[in-house]
């Protein structure tokens, strides 16, 4: 019976919960409407800074946060040679690339690669378009299968078996058509006849360990030389999968002894030569990581000003409705429940700034996407989704509370009896208002000096290096960059 008791009387209180929640709710909409500049403004002002945080932050999600789309992307490590004592990105040698592949314990598999730029012809208009070359096990260190057909193997690493391509899911879709019976078809990639073997799926990246943006759209075999004559062309990217259980620093001490090896059998070209590794992600990313972390926190800078603002306004307002407060104080209502209404009229507003400040993100990310420079790589991923909607969500109850406190506050504090006599809060809580007031102020002078001087730094530094002397007339010259290669230009 106690039991049954207590869960009947649990259920009237939350009925008078969200009985008293509702009501609340209908008051604080019938005092936005009431002032609809004022609500505007504040929505607007919300509107600015959610808007700017969720849109900043679709970018750091889809570049930063982002897994790569990998198996298991936290074992892959880029593989560098450099000289002893330094961290340069130097690239790999071929017969270097063969000796740590049969030597090496810690890394389940290394493979190679670059870039080049491939003359396709076949069904469509002619192109020209970016690709990669590498070898079968740098697809196996991925560990991503193909969507359609397969991938290249060792066996097509030799000149004359290397005559297969596979298609970026793009590629495929715009110059194919997306049928799947191009698998198996012949196309010319730089004058010579190459089977497709198979498609990528859409959501397939090409590794760059050279940093930046990869837009590479299709992937032949890298035929390599293993004579000595090569240990002294450094031009390959390498990439590496560790063993299970297998950190990184353990593989960088057992490769460093692999480069002491090779520095004593080849001092010609290896004396001087170490090899260290470095996170994949890291490496993928260079400075960018920095740049939107700081874009982050300058438009939650910016967001905070809003925030700060606003509760200015609010408390301004408040000062007005000194006398509604007393009254209803005066006929039952408790403190506990006037704090309540003005964080639900805060919440309100902050809910229709949320709003419309998600939708500012949505169209904005594209106008966004169209400055983000060239080198910021993994721009593929942006997106407004569901996860950029929660952290609006949050932002926007976070910002509602921030902004709504402060009023709650001071309405909590007003002296009912003396606002009924004298028509205000009465002096002691105007100076506490206002000295506030003039903190929050001073808040919003401090943050928006912060940012001035911030975005002047960059004008000025933008403005030099632009306007430093070239030492020769870069007027109507024009660079351009021809790549000559296939059967016809075998000879010089």
């Amino acid at each position: 019976m106690a039991m049954l008791h207590d869960k009947k009387s649990l259920a009237g209180n939350l009925e008078l919960f969200f009985d008293a929640l509702i009501h609340d709710g209908r008051f604080a909409f019938r005092q936005i409407v009431r002032r609809p500049g004022f609500s505007a403004l504040v929505v607007l002002t919300l509107a600015v800074g959610i808007g700017g945080s969720a849109a900043i932050f679709s970018v750091l999600k889809g570049v930063v946060l982002r897994a790569l789309p990998y198996a298991e992307p936290d074992q892959l490590v880029a593989v560098w040679e450099t000289p002893r004592d330094e961290h340069w990105h130097q690239p790999f040698t071929s017969p270097d690339y063969f000796d740590v592949r049969e030597q090496s314990r810690t890394l389940q598999e290394i493979g190679v690669l670059s870039g080049n730029w491939f003359n396709l012809a076949g069904e469509g208009m002619p192109m020209r378009v970016r690709g990669g070359v590498c070898t079968a096990s740098l697809l196996k260190v991925l560990g991503v299968p193909p969507l359609h057909g397969r991938l290249f193997v060792e066996d097509e690493e030799v000149e004359g078996t290397d005559r297969v391509v596979v298609l970026s899911y793009g590629l495929w879709q715009r110059q194919f058509g997306g049928e799947a019976g191009v698998v198996g078809q012949k196309i010319s990639v730089n004058g010579e006849p190459h089977e497709i073997v198979g498609i990528m799926p859409e959501a397939f990246e090409f590794p760059t360990p050279w940093g930046g943006r990869d837009n590479s759209e299709l992937w032949v075999p890298l035929v390599l030389r293993r004579d000595d004559e090569a240990r002294g062309s450094h031009w390959l990217g390498a990439v590496a999968r560790l063993e299970d259980g297998v950190t990184a620093t353990e593989a960088e001490a057992e490769l460093k002894g692999i480069a002491a090896q090779l520095a004593e059998a080849y001092p010609n070209t290896n004396a001087r030569t170490t090899m260290y590794t470095e996170p994949l992600m890291e490496r993928t990313l260079g400075g960018v990581r920095q740049g939107l972390v700081y874009l982050m926190f300058i438009v939650g800078l910016v967001l905070l000003i809003a925030c700060a603002n606003i509760a200015g306004m609010l408390l301004a307002r408040g000062a007005q409705r000194v006398q509604e407060l007393a009254i209803r104080g005066s006929v039952g209502a408790d403190r506990h429940r006037l704090v309540r209404q003005f964080l639900t009229e805060s919440l309100l507003l902050s809910l229709f700034g949320g709003a419309a400040g998600f939708l500012l993100a949505y169209w904005g990310v594209g106008a966004l996407m169209s400055t983000i420079p060239d080198n910021v790589p993994r721009v593929a991923g942006v997106q407004v989704d569901m996860q950029v909607l929660g952290f609006a969500a949050a932002t926007t109850i976070i910002a509602g509370l921030l902004f709504g406190l402060a009023p709650a506050v001071f309405a909590s504090r007003t002296d009912f009896v003396t606002a009924l006599k004298e028509g205000g809060p009465g002096r002691g809580g105007g100076r506490g208002r206002n000295r506030f007031l003039a903190v929050l102020v001073a808040a919003q002078v401090a943050m928006g000096l912060i940012l001035v001087n911030a975005a002047v730094l960059l004008v000025v530094s933008y403005s030099n290096v632009m306007s430093q002397d070239m030492n020769f007339d870069a007027d109507e010259v024009l660079v351009a960059g021809i790549s000559i290669s296939g059967p016809a230009y075998e000879e010089p």
